[in-house]
């Protein structure tokens, strides 16, 4: 992974000029700041800002090193042992993927309510998970394609780093209350911000139980995003 460090009058400056460097943009990089512009005393000794960029993998490179992580041929099972084999051979392809990656990591297999989590460990987790876990689903997406071809079925597993999908989930939640408290209050649409699929059947999950609003998704790919509707508002037709 390549890391930069870079100097600026004020931090956002050191930040440009590390991504300047880098060649990309702010999303593609996970920040550091080492230091804050100081002014000195009767403007003598000041000290510049300074910070370190270190590049996210993008998700092009992170398929490449899932493909180059496939086994030649998939493990023989014994009868009554898939459940544990799957957990185990989830785990070693995820491993080895991570190494490829240039991350030193550790990885737990636990038991679910969705199927197995591949729980992972390390340093640099914000460059694992990546900018709204977008790394991090990319990672999940291979490792179960891998696995999945390895036992000719689909596989019900999910990879996390440090809890995050946790953390996501309860703030992804929190943020659904919010907009049913903004539609009740102006009676008319609430618009959440874009996410992925996973994360918009969170809101409509968390939201299915109240009886005042109704949920619904809307705009394409990327931009697809859920709206809070008031139950007299969808009665008009709107």
């Amino acid at each position: 992974m390549k890391t930069v460090e870079a100097e600026g009058h004020t931090i956002d400056e050191a930040i440009e000029n590390a991504l300047r460097e880098l060649g990309v943009d702010r999303s593609r990089a996970e920040i550091e700041i080492l230091a804050n512009a100081s002014k000195g005393i009767l403007g003598l000794g000041g000290k510049k800002a300074r910070v370190r960029a270190t590049l996210r993998p993008s998700l092009d490179e992170v398929a490449a090193r899932a493909s180059e992580a496939a086994p030649e041929a998939a493990p023989e099972l014994a009868p009554g042992d898939s459940g544990e084999e799957v957990g185990r051979r989830a785990r070693q392809v995820l491993l080895e993927l991570l190494d490829k990656m240039g991350f030193s990591s550790e990885v737990a297999v636990e038991a679910g309510e969705n199927g197995l989590c591949l729980q992972i460990r390390a340093e640099s987790s914000g460059l694992l998970i990546g900018r709204h876990g977008q790394t991090l689903d990319a990672i999940e997406y291979f490792v179960r394609r891998i696995v999945a071809r390895d036992f000719g079925e689909r596989v019900s597993l999910n990879v996390d780093c440090e809890r995050y999908r946790e953390r996501r989930r309860k703030s992804i939640e929190e943020m659904a209350v919010q907009a049913v408290e903004q539609a009740r209050k102006k009676g008319k649409p609430v618009s959440l911000v874009p996410m992925n699929a996973r994360e918009r059947r969170i809101v409509h999950l968390a939201l299915q139980g109240i009886p005042d609003v109704t949920t619904r998704s809307t705009g394409e790919g990327e931009f697809r995003r859920v709206i809070v509707v008031p139950v007299k508002e969808r009665s008009k037709g709107s």
